[in-house]
């Protein structure tokens, strides 16, 4: 008969897969029954409960229809219409056929299967229901039990060969331990009164639709003796209450035992229970801060030492006053929706976190405030909420505080005055270097004696580089300051490089070294970016090659790293053949005044740093100065620039010079006079 009733169950349409019904069909069920119990004589009980059923809305009457129909098979099987065996079968298949969709239903068809399997379904559908009742109930420790709880009976669905080979009632045992574990959570989230509620109210559920069946008993046995009470083992038949004294009667040594176990386990636990409250208490009485415990209400629990020295009462004083009334004005004790204590800071939100500090001033017995900083936890102890509360005093760190931003106010004014200094002084120097280095290069092309050009070479690379370091310290200030601007212009990139490499070729030539150019040939000859800072890039990094380099070549390329419709990114490189350096000095040059060693520094000079302002120019712009080096292998100085593409065109930039005019100017009206002094 199962085969034939699985049969029937199998070849359902995909539909039909997770069954459901309307009022209709639970209105002929009813329907069904009422007429098929008129003409049942012997059970007046039966004739009732339809009757009573019948009145009730469809939605009320799905919750009795598996009691419901094994009260009525009871008693129809029971007639003088089934005798045999293969009659009841065949009337158990005719109702599956002729309610397809009720009988389908988890809670309609365990009816219908063998008690091995019957037996775990019934234990199954119980832990399922109460996982429903509880769930939004639980904390998230109970939630993740009901996630392991939940798993377990997934593995189950559609696995009846395991649930059928289980004789030993192992899964029952698992499911037991679930049901365990949720109650005990429940009680802690909720209360024992409500967790035992949910118990009572899902097992009245299965005790009115399945106590008929002789695998109802695994039911009372998976439930946690706490929720057990005498009233519902009173609703149990006397053939189940047999089952289950047998049952306990043969584990009862066994029982006795754990039992024996239990109360000497109870015992050492009250005993070390006992130990650690006096450690608690001996931990609170010795804390640096001042401990506060205080209930859901704001009445004050617990006060120790620390807490007498900061606020000035005595423990005796201050228990049984209200939190908010005394030390702590500024929180209030307000309830969650769901009817749970919280402290909520005035015109702030609620503290539902743990460990939360915060800074609030407490008032002190005599009345003057103290800066404090408060850890304010939320603990639920044995169903009652209480909140403990950890008070530091933090007057001096708070001095220091001020203190600290006075001096940062103080530094930061006076990095503005030094701004201002290096920027007014420098335009102050820079404008006669250049007529300095301006009038040395005049006397240069001026045939001067071999002892003169010496001297001249000397006074032009004093001025050079002195003017060098002081544009450097500027650029420096000025990014330090983060007072660059980065300009977004079109300008003739190519001819902006070929500037750059024509302002130091002479620098080059004089140490026999090739600058060499390679620029992509399908670059655009306009973009829109900052060739101000560009220029400034590249010449710091030809410079620093042709430097560094003896003998050999400096390489510059510019190829199309990416190229869309309306930008274009450019990757530069500058690669020499000079002294390289080592992989544990690479991360120093970036650093400001930074260079690979003294002796570097000795050697070649310069103030260390131009690699920094690179870097940070090029950071500013989004981007990355990277190195690639070897000890005595030369460099590569590289990166990569996005520009804006534009379809202005522009001539050939000439060579501008935005130094002082009228001094730049005099040295030509000079010359005769110089050139007459010379010769």
């Amino acid at each position: 008969m199962l085969k034939r009733l699985k049969k029937i169950f199998g070849n359902k349409k995909d539909s039909d897969n997770n069954p459901s019904f309307g009022d209709e069909q639970i209105s002929r069920f009813v329907s069904y029954l009422v007429y098929n119990v008129e003409d049942i004589d012997s059970d007046s009980l039966l004739k009732e409960k339809v009757r009573e059923i019948n009145k009730l809305d469809p939605e009320d009457k799905k919750n009795f229809l598996p009691g419901l129909y094994l009260l009525f098979e009871r008693n129809i099987l029971s007639g003088p219409k089934y005798t045999t065996q293969t009659d009841k079968d065949n009337f158990k298949i005719d109702f599956c056929q002729r309610f397809p969709n009720i009988s389908s239903t988890p809670e309609m068809n365990l009816l219908f299967e063998e008690k091995l399997i019957q037996e775990k379904l019934l234990c199954i559908l119980f832990l399922e229901k109460i996982i429903t009742n509880g769930y939004s109930l639980v904390d998230s420790k109970g939630r993740n039990q009901i996630k392991k709880a939940t798993d377990f009976i997934e593995s189950l669905k559609n696995e009846k060969k395991a649930l059928k080979a289980d004789r030993s009632k192992k899964i029952i045992g698992t499911l037991k331990s679930f049901t365990e574990n949720i109650y005990s959570e429940l009680k802690k989230s909720a209360g024992e009164k409500t967790a035992s509620e949910i118990f009572q109210g899902v097992y009245n559920y299965m005790a009115d639709n399945y106590r008929l069946l002789d695998t109802f008993q695994e039911v009372v046995v998976i439930i946690p003796q706490q929720a057990l009470n005498e009233q519902q083992l009173g609703m149990l038949s006397k053939k189940h209450i047999q089952n289950l004294l047998i049952e306990k009667v043969g584990n009862l040594e066994a029982v006795n035992k754990r039992l024996n176990e239990e109360i000497t386990e109870r015992k050492k636990a009250e005993s070390a229970l006992k130990d650690s409250e006096q450690r608690l208490a001996q931990i609170i009485g010795s804390a640096m801060d001042a401990v506060v415990i205080f209930n859901g209400s704001g009445v004050i629990m617990e006060w120790n030492k620390q807490a007498e020295i900061l606020l000035g009462y005595s423990k005796e004083e201050i228990l049984d006053k209200q939190v908010n009334e005394t030390i702590l004005p500024d929180i209030e004790i307000t309830e969650k929706s769901t009817g749970e204590p919280q402290v909520k800071i005035m015109d702030q939100y609620p503290i539902n976190s743990h460990n939360l500090r915060i800074e609030m001033k407490s008032v002190h017995k005599s009345g003057y405030k103290i800066e404090t900083e408060l850890s304010i936890s939320p603990v639920n102890y044995y169903g009652e909420f209480i909140f403990s509360v950890f008070i530091r005093d933090i007057t001096q760190r708070k001095e220091y505080e001020r203190e600290i931003l006075e001096a940062k106010d103080k530094a930061e004014q006076a990095s503005i005055s030094k701004a201002q200094f290096l920027s007014t002084m420098s335009h102050e120097i820079r404008t006669p270097l250049n007529a300095v280095i301006g009038i040395s290069n005049l006397l240069l092309n001026a045939n001067p004696s071999k002892e003169q050009i010496e001297d001249l070479k000397i006074l032009k690379f004093s001025g050079e580089n002195l003017l060098a370091i002081i544009n450097d310290i500027l650029d420096f200030n000025k990014i330090d300051a983060g007072k660059i601007e980065l300009e977004k212009a079109p300008f003739n990139i190519k001819t902006v490089i070929n500037g750059v490499k024509s302002s130091l070729t002479t620098k080059a030539f004089q140490k026999d070294l090739p600058l060499i150019l390679y620029i992509q040939d399908n670059i655009p000859d306009v973009v829109v970016g900052d060739s101000t800072r560009l220029t400034q890039i590249l010449t710091n990094l030809i410079s620093n090659a042709i430097k560094f380099t003896q003998a050999g070549s400096v390489t510059i390329s510019v190829v199309i790293n990416e190229d869309t419709d309306d930008n274009i990114k450019l990757h530069f490189s500058v690669k020499d053949t000079g002294i390289g350096i080592s992989e544990d000095e690479q991360e120093r040059i970036f650093e400001n005044f930074g260079q690979a060693s003294s002796s570097t520094t000795r050697k070649y000079g310069g103030t260390g740093l131009g690699l920094s302002i690179c870097k940070k120019l090029l950071e500013l712009q989004g981007s990355e100065l990277k190195l690639e080096s070897e000890k005595g292998k030369g460099a590569d100085f590289h990166f990569t620039l996005e520009f804006g593409k534009s379809d202005i065109e522009l001539a050939p930039e000439g060579l501008n010079i935005n130094d002082d005019k009228k001094t730049l100017e005099k040295p030509k009206s000079w010359l005769p006079r110089i050139t007459k002094s010379i010769y």
